[in-house]
């Protein structure tokens, strides 16, 4: 089952894997463990994936809605739980732990994204924007620093986080106007 949900999850062709890998590049980063911390930066986003679907009843398709929701959000838990403990094992050698601090902190941003996201409450453009920035941007953010974190870098952190979440922010509008041309497409 988890093989099977992996394998669908890897046709997004990896985008938040990426920018961990790329982010580590750039910042001078050689560590050998960084596409293992890219592996763990994606299933900690197939995981909100796997919920998110669950929650708002869309993406019929996807085979995490196929099988009994019991089973499927047992396998979003230990997906989230294994990439949570692996990025702990690849970057808790940080000073003060301050790589994992930064890791449930992006996780604990993006749950009360999700968690205004499922009210389906209207919102106004500004409210948008706030949930988006919590669910999308810091997940985001997540895979930059990561990335960042593994290079050694801990002075740029915070401008990294901001403007990584800007990104996360654009490709959520992008996706959200996806879904709204596509409505009836989605929900099968």
């Amino acid at each position: 089952m988890a093989h099977k949900y992996a394998s669908e999850h890897e046709k997004t062709n990896l985008p938040f894997g990426m920018l961990c890998v790329n982010h580590h590049h750039l910042l001078g980063g050689k560590s050998a463990s960084v596409f293992h911390v890219a592996a763990c930066v994606e299933l900690i986003i197939l995981a909100f994936n796997i919920l998110d679907d669950w929650q708002d009843q869309d993406h019929h398709r996807s085979p995490w809605m196929q099988d009994h929701a019991g089973q499927s959000l047992t396998v979003e838990t230990a997906f989230l739980l294994l990439a949570m403990s692996k990025l702990n094992g690849f970057l808790g050698s940080q000073k003060n732990n301050l790589a994992f601090q930064l890791i449930v902190d992006r996780i604990n941003r993006s749950v009360h994204g999700q968690f205004a996201d499922i009210r389906n409450a209207p919102l106004k453009e500004e409210e948008y924007i706030a949930v988006i920035k919590q669910k999308s941007g810091a997940l985001c953010a997540l895979a930059c620093l990561c990335g960042a974190m593994l290079a050694g870098n801990t002075t740029d952190l915070h401008l990294i986080g901001e403007y990584a979440t800007g990104i996360g922010i654009c490709a959520q509008l992008e996706n959200d106007l996806d879904d709204v041309l596509h409505l009836g497409e989605k929900m099968i």
